[in-house]
């Protein structure tokens, strides 16, 4: 799993607000523990939300990945591993739904215009970055009759 972390705390219009985005894959992702977080909700509550949601099997793979985070152990020691989910843009969307309230409403939209200024910066990004022909590729028609008039 490729992982970049652009923009990790992508600051929004309300200073106080500035969730956690990474890119995973070529998708902007945030996680179940920083849901939790941010709406102030148990991150096992956060947890039984995504396994009662009502989505397609389809969706649920395509928006939330289990994986595995560490967490710092209140008794010191070793660190301990907890199960968590990696939310896409339109997972968290789906979960942040059924939250309510004044200070869930201000959550939802910190995360939707952090998701949104994130987009942006890769879509630069990758208008910047010219693409490298890489063995395999293939010239569709359109392609292939260009390249004729320029020969």
């Amino acid at each position: 799993m490729a992982q970049a972390t652009i923009g990790a705390s992508v600051a929004t219009s309300t200073a106080s607000f500035a969730p956690a985005l990474t890119v995973i894959d070529g998708k902007i992702t945030t996680t179940s523990n920083q849901v939790a977080e941010h709406f102030g909700k148990r991150h096992d509550a956060v947890l039984r939300a995504i396994r009662n949601l009502e989505c397609s099997a389809d969706f649920r793979l395509r928006n939330f990945v289990e994986t595995v985070v560490s967490r710092e152990n209140p008794s010191g020691g070793a660190a301990i591993e907890s199960k968590a989910y990696r939310l896409t843009r339109d997972g968290f969307a789906f979960l942040a739904m059924g939250f309510t309230g004044k200070e869930a409403a201000q959550w939802k939209e910190a995360y939707i215009n952090a998701f949104n200024k994130m987009e942006a910066e890769l879509l630069a990004q990758s208008r910047a970055t010219p693409y490298t022909v890489q063995p395999g590729d293939k010239l569709n028609a359109k392609q292939q009759a260009t390249l004729r008039e320029l020969l």
